[in-house]
């Protein structure tokens, strides 16, 4: 019996700290725009995709875990000088 409850606890607290870790993943806190684009869908963080963050992928969830990558991984861009 004391096995089985030690599992439980184990597995319910493995499960809550998987929830705490999907809460802060980047597409839950900043909340990208949603849309389909041709046959992909396109979520999108600011005013378009040369100056925001997006994801693309062929179904939602899909391109969520792209727009995740590339918020961790995407440069700044550079800005453009007075010659440009």
């Amino acid at each position: 019996m004391m096995t089985d409850l030690s599992h439980l606890t184990e597995s319910v607290s493995r499960a809550a700290f998987e929830a705490s870790i999907a809460l802060t993943r980047p597409h839950v806190l900043m909340r990208p725009a949603l849309c389909l684009d041709g046959n992909m869908y396109c979520a999108l963080y600011g005013e378009n995709i040369m100056e925001g963050c997006a994801g693309f992928g062929e179904t939602a969830d899909l391109a969520m875990q792209d727009f995740d990558r590339n918020w961790y991984g995407q440069k700044a861009p550079t800005p453009a000088g007075p010659h440009d």
